[in-house]
Formats: structure tokens, sequence, C-alpha cells
């Protein structure tokens, strides 16, 4: 048996309006490694969406073709979004010893968004873009 295991992670993408959900592996010999760029298009065409059960049902298949013995995959990683943890939980029913993790960037991204939002900030960011200007010309 392998030492270490794979850490599977994905991330939702929209890219010239095609929405896409990203499947992603890793491990200590394998940084990187592209598993599936699913083309949700067709899907949300007929009004589905890219919620929990429309991301499990599309990463598990992957998830047993790679791991069928359920023992090499231990690690499944998802930004913060509701959607992506409920479907982490779903994976987790097939998957009984892995160990869910949720990145950061999701939660702090939308932390900012909110920041920006404020009338000091868009004051501060209109401010450095007209001394930006000024600058470069």
């Amino acid at each position: 048996m392998d030492t270490y295991g794979l850490a599977i992670y994905g991330d939702g993408a929209t890219i010239v309006k095609t929405p896409l959900i990203n499947i992603l592996a890793s491990s200590p010999n394998n940084p990187s490694c592209v598993l599936d760029v699913i083309d949700c298009s067709k899907h949300m065409l007929h009004g589905g969406k890219k919620d929990a059960w429309f991301i499990a049902k599309n990463i598990l298949p992957l998830m047993k073709k790679i791991d069928p013995l359920k023992d090499r995959i231990n690690v499944v990683a998802f930004d913060g979004a509701a959607n992506v943890q409920k479907a982490a939980d779903l994976i987790k029913e097939h998957f009984h010893v892995i160990t869910v993790m949720q990145g950061v960037e999701h939660t702090i991204a939308m932390i900012i968004g909110k920041w920006s939002g404020l009338r000091p900030i868009k004051d501060l960011c209109q401010f450095s873009k007209k001394v930006s200007i000024i600058n470069v010309s």
C-alpha cells in the first residue's frame, strides 16, 4: 500500500459564459493533476444548478474509478461555498475515511467584497485610480 494518499479538490468557474466545474487531484508525487473539466451548460440550460447533488454526482464516479477500494483518497477540499461543502458531505457518505477540508479563499473573498462596497473603501479606490493615471501619463 502507498505511504501517502490522494487529495481531490475542485471549484466552479464560468469562462466566456460557459459554466464549468474543474476536478483536480494531488499527492506528494504529483502536485497537481486535472481529472476532468465538466461543462455544465446543458444541465443549466434545462434549469439545473451547480448544486451539491450535481457536483457529487460528477465527482463520485471519478473517485470510484481512481480508488475502487476506497483506501487511497483521504482528503477532499473545496472552497467555502455552501453548495460544494454540501457536495463534500455527500461524497463523505461514500468515502467514509476522507477528511473534508474547506479552503478559506472563498470566505476571505466574500469579506473583502463586502468591505470594498463601503464608502470609504470606494473613495480610496477612486483616489488610487486617479493617482495611478496621473503617474502613468
